[in-house]
């Protein structure tokens, strides 16, 4: 949700703003809503939706509406509508599976201060009370901000920042405030548009989702102040400093059944899931094999699940339910052949104690080309059970296994393929991969399988990534993420 301060933008100088704004939306997933909101006193207003043309159209009718001049009392009276528009909004915010990523953009905002003044009423002499901007009208965006699962990213457009404020007011005060209560981050548009909304765009593609225990006394009281630490290193922790609890409500008598689960946007989280998609090619035409691996979180027992396929339309294209054969497996495992594209994955699946879960999985199902002739499907990771056995995560296994297909390839082809395990995504290698090629019955098609060593290394997440190219010419590089656990599994 963009929420524009006009009025802190000059006339004609609103560019830079929507080229941002534009830029940022322009990374969000297909399944991704968008809305826009001109505050204090309204104007654009789009609600949260998936529809890019209307994003684009609402974006190109923000007109910045600035006054030449600004008194302290006017930036004051600005300002609280502003907080209260805000706050309105977020509070109106529904209950929600997903957090609501708010860009606030505005050039000035006053700090909290009595604007009580000494002067002449109708009823004689006394006080007059103007644009009273009291320090609860901050605390109350931080409270909401909280029930609304806002992360808040305050953008400040310094150089288009036409008006001059009057007095001693600091016009960064409010703006600082509103990223301090809702424990947001503050960025600044200084000589280019694309780094913070690209910056942005990069913290918000992904986040963490916690449960937390709540003791007796937490559910007296409606919010909690929330810390929020890690010790892995060079990481920089965004979480809101407070949690709000929701009024206690009936658990449903019966949870949805998985079929149900599919045909909406709902998130599930009482039973925990995990799950991953690998592509390869499908064998005698252009369209591609879709495999979906998924599996309980905890060791619990899935009663039923079920598997859905969603294009960019978000039209459910295939689905799948597991018989009683798949729900006794160590995972669930099934496919499907698609035209290459982009798809959402969802499985839906409710276990042995009745609860629901769901989890979902972008994926992009398109060979990666490796030169002018070579292409390569997705990694996938296993163990050497037998010939090779899909897995989600290790523990105590002493090896685990990097497969993927090359397709294109020839007898005496000068090709290269380099497999490397790392800590992060473009990292140094921690160690070169031996992989083994091997020729299929399939014209052009290579399967690639390396094994790795696990017993030397500490619990963690790895990247596993090849590089495969053709002697000068590009290369290509597929990967996946390795996850070492502990023998606990945790």
């Amino acid at each position: 949700l963009a929420v524009i301060d006009i009025e802190t933008i000059a006339a004609g100088r609103e560019e830079r703003v929507r080229e941002g704004l534009n830029y940022y939306v322009d990374q969000l997933g297909p399944n991704d809503e968008a809305g826009l909101v001109a505050v204090p006193h309204g104007g654009v207003t789009l609600d949260l939706t998936t529809d890019r043309g209307a994003w684009r159209a609402a974006v190109a009718k923000v007109a910045g509406a600035a006054p030449t001049t600004e008194s302290t009392d006017d930036a004051a009276c600005r300002s609280r509508l502003t907080l209260e528009a805000m706050t309105n909004l977020l509070r109106a915010r529904p209950a929600s599976g997903s957090p609501l990523d708010v860009l606030f953009v505005s050039a000035s905002l006053s700090g909290p201060k009595s604007y009580t003044i000494n002067g002449t009423t109708q009823l004689g002499r006394g006080s007059v009370a103007k644009c009273d901007l009291a320090s609860d009208a901050f605390a109350e965006l931080g409270r909401a901000a909280a029930s609304a699962r806002a992360r808040i990213f305050v953008v400040v457009p310094d150089q288009i920042r036409a008006a001059t404020t009057t007095g001693l007011d600091s016009p960064m005060t409010g703006l600082e405030n509103v990223a301090g209560v809702t424990g947001g981050t503050l960025f600044h548009l200084a000589g280019s548009d694309v780094p913070p909304f690209q910056r942005i765009a990069l913290e918000t593609s992904a986040y963490y989702a916690a449960t937390i225990a709540v003791d007796p006394s937490d559910a007296q009281a409606p919010t909690r102040t929330l810390d929020v630490k890690t010790i892995r290193t060079d990481v920089t922790v965004h979480a809101r400093p407070s949690i709000a609890f929701a009024p206690a409500t009936a658990r449903p008598a019966a949870a949805p059944s998985p079929k149900d689960m599919l045909r909406t946007a709902t998130t599930y989280r009482d039973a925990g899931l995990r799950m991953a998609a690998f592509h390869s090619k499908n064998a005698g035409d252009d369209k591609v094999k879709i495999v979906v691996l998924a599996e309980s979180v905890g060791g619990n027992k899935l009663s039923a699940a079920a598997i859905g396929v969603y294009d960019t339309s978000n039209k459910l294209v295939a689905q799948w339910s597991a018989d009683a054969t798949a729900l006794a497996a160590p995972s669930l495992m099934t496919a499907f052949v698609q035209n290459p594209g982009k798809y959402r994955i969802r499985v839906a699946a409710t276990d042995a104690g009745g609860r629901a879960g769901t989890a979902d999985y972008d994926l992009d199902a398109t060979l990666t080309p490796a030169s002018t002739v070579l292409t390569l499907s997705a990694m996938l990771l296993g163990t050497p059970d037998n010939t090779f056995t899909p897995k989600l995560s290790f523990s105590t296994e002493p090896q685990a296994v990097a497969y993927f297909e090359l397709y294109g390839g020839k007898q005496g082809m000068p090709v290269s393929v380099a497999v490397e395990l790392a800590k992060t995504l473009n990292g140094p290698a921690m160690t070169t991969l031996q992989p083994k090629i091997s020729a299929t019955s399939e014209a052009g098609k290579y399967i690639v399988m390396t094994p790795i060593a696990l017993g030397a290394l500490p619990p963690g997440d790895y990247i596993v990534r090849a590089i495969v190219g053709l002697d000068g010419q590009p290369a290509g590089r597929t990967l996946r993420t390795l996850r070492l656990a502990t023998s606990s599994g945790k």
